[in-house]
């Protein structure tokens, strides 16, 4: 069961994310933020050795956990060496012994990527996946890119109190838009988050926010 006071955030992989960690892990906001409370999660993972240029779990590492001295009783990660279903499992008892039953999956933030063809986390348009209901945590074999991964299942990720959608550059203007605008649809898997009693943002730099506008967003 999560013990009292704590709160489980979520964090997203990509060039984007890094240069908040950075932000954050300097001052003024290293001193802003009670890091002592906060346990650490991730949307997904690539199958890679936490050393390898890929690792989300490693580009926190070296961004964030370790500038701020971060404990691993605080570190909750995906374990990328191991085979994917195996990590997916292992990351799915975790999670649901972290808050004490899979039904009790609740995190206070969850930080996410938005890809050009609309995937979030590793949940990739078409995949069964955006069907998954049972687990938290399930292994992608593989993902478009070639590479196997693990990732939040949409149950886990509508969990949050607030999930942040952190996109940048011209080249995601385009479903940029068509996130802010569209219902919610499989083709684009950014647009199933929705959370049941929370908060949905969307943080889009200048470039990603050119065609914005023009949905009237």
């Amino acid at each position: 069961m999560m013990p009292p006071g704590r709160i489980p955030v979520a964090l997203a992989g990509g060039a984007t994310p890094e240069g908040l960690y950075r932000l954050l892990a300097a001052e003024p906001w290293r001193s802003r933020i009670d890091w002592e409370r906060i346990d650490f999660f991730w949307g997904d993972e690539r199958c890679v050795s936490p050393e390898h240029p890929a690792s989300n779990y490693g580009m926190a590492r070296r961004a964030l956990l370790d500038p701020l001295g971060i404990p691993a009783s605080q570190v909750f990660r995906i374990r990328g060496e191991l085979p994917p279903d195996v990590a997916a499992s292992e990351y799915d008892s975790a999670i649901e012994s972290y808050f004490g039953g899979g039904n009790n999956v609740h995190f206070a933030i969850a930080l996410l990527g938005l890809g050009a063809d609309g995937h979030t986390a590793s949940l990739f348009p078409g995949s069964p996946l955006l069907l998954e209901t049972g687990r938290c945590a399930a292994a992608v074999l593989p993902g478009p890119d070639g590479m196997n991964r693990v990732t939040l299942t949409l149950p886990a990720i509508n969990s949050s109190d607030h999930v942040i959608f952190l996109v940048t550059g011209s080249g995601k203007a385009e479903i940029a838009a068509r996130l802010v605008a569209a219902k919610p649809s499989a083709d684009i898997p950014a647009s199933l988050v929705r959370l049941a009693g929370g908060e949905v943002e969307v943080f889009l730099d200048e470039g990603a926010a050119r065609l914005v506008r023009d949905v009237g967003a």
